[in-house]
């Protein structure tokens, strides 16, 4: 955004996070950004960036409690787990063993509703958490998170942008989609919409 924000001063951005699945041209907004496998409908669309899970833990827990080799070590761990807000039901942990995907119900230590909090958790030492890579990478840059099962992790998911076909050749949505297709490398995994006026 900062970027965004000195190359085109004049454009208003007005950005609202959300877990809800907005009815885009119904509810006027000129884009959003989503993530999982798209439903069919008029709305344009692009592929942003790709995203998937990460094992993450603090230095000092990893020095309290050891690093697991293997999801099934997790059984042996403080494990923070995510509970989605929209469905209510906690996230099962995905993983990969020779082309072999699967999920694992590791025991919460803590359950929390917020991506973030359970990032902070973990950062504060209270466990591993299981979250997706772009919401990590600065914690994990700053030596704050260390990834373990590395191995056992796969690609998940891709970031589309999708707009309606009537604002297709506005210049400021234009310029607003291709500034994120070049410089996108990750947000939230939860339905951003925008409002480019």
């Amino acid at each position: 955004m900062p970027e965004f924000r000195q190359r085109f001063p004049d454009i208003e951005l007005d950005i609202d996070f959300s877990d809800r699945l907005v009815d885009v041209t119904q509810e006027d907004y000129d884009a959003v950004i989503r993530t999982g496998r798209l439903a069919d409908s008029q709305l344009l669309a692009r592929p942003l960036a790709q995203y998937g899970p990460v094992v993450v833990g603090s230095p000092a827990y990893f020095a309290r409690h050891g690093e697991p080799a293997t999801p099934a070590d997790l059984e042996g761990h403080a494990c923070i787990r995510y509970r989605a807000p929209a469905s209510g039901r906690v996230e099962p942990w995905r993983f990969a063993v020779d082309d072999h995907t699967f999920a694992v119900e590791p025991r919460a230590s803590l359950t929390l509703n917020d991506m973030e909090a359970v990032l902070s958790a973990c950062v504060s030492g209270l466990g591993l958490a299981y979250v997706p890579d772009y919401i990590a990478r600065g914690p994990m840059e700053g030596g704050l998170l260390r990834t373990v099962l590395g191995a056992h992790t796969h690609s998940e998911g891709t970031f589309h942008i999708l707009w309606p076909p009537n604002r297709h050749e506005a210049p400021r949505l234009r310029a607003f989609i291709d500034h994120l297709t070049s410089r996108l490398s990750g947000w939230p995994a939860r339905e951003m919409r925008f409002q480019v006026a």
